[in-house]
């Protein structure tokens, strides 16, 4: 099988997994399908030689397991792990210019998923699940311009991401309808 073709497949999977995350009502349940989908989006970036993407994906299921279960836990607790994961972000793409030999355009739009996870991370430290989806809008565009450049191996990042926020926005009006309240 073609590295490519693995990628796009892989990249798939994790597309429909992350897609129908977001119509989880409880935040453990968002955040459980959100790691199956990492994983996904994980191994297709190492076949399309997804670069700074692949250990991001790394950070983010970490991410995701820390704040699976902490929402309970003092907001000091949660917000420290917040910066500490940002860091980590911001770390890998330290590393990834120290490391890589690339064009200085390929590390500005390289620098996308990691604002993107900046965003991602924010969002997994609230409690309201709400409010983690309406971060996750920014977490899902700077990802969908990422794989844009990256091209057909991440096609479905790319779908991905447009559902993503397909989704987001249906979640949002869906769930503040049910319960009677604002978006904000």
């Amino acid at each position: 099988m073609n590295e490519r073709f693995a990628a796009m497949l892989l990249s798939l999977l994790g597309m429909i997994t992350t897609v129908f995350s977001f119509q989880m009502k409880e935040k453990k349940n968002l955040l459980i399908f959100q790691s199956i989908g990492t994983v996904f989006y994980l191994v297709s970036y190492i076949f399309a030689d997804g670069g700074v993407a692949v250990l991001l994906n790394c950070v983010f299921l970490i991410r995701n397991l820390v704040f699976m279960n902490t929402d309970r836990l003092k907001k000091s607790v949660r917000y420290l792990s917040c910066a500490l994961l940002c860091i980590g972000c911001v770390a890998v793409f330290v590393r990834f210019v120290l490391t890589a030999d690339l064009p200085t355009s390929e590390y500005f739009l390289s620098f996308l998923p990691v604002i993107g996870g900046v965003f991602g991370t924010v969002a997994a430290v609230n409690t309201n699940v709400n409010r983690l989806r309406m971060l996750k809008l920014g977490d899902s565009s700077c990802w969908l311009v990422y794989n844009i450049r990256i091209g057909i191996g991440a096609l479905g990042g790319i779908i991905g991401e447009i559902l993503n926020i397909s989704s987001i926005i249906i979640a949002l009006l869906r769930f503040s309808k049910n319960k009677g309240t604002s978006i904000s």
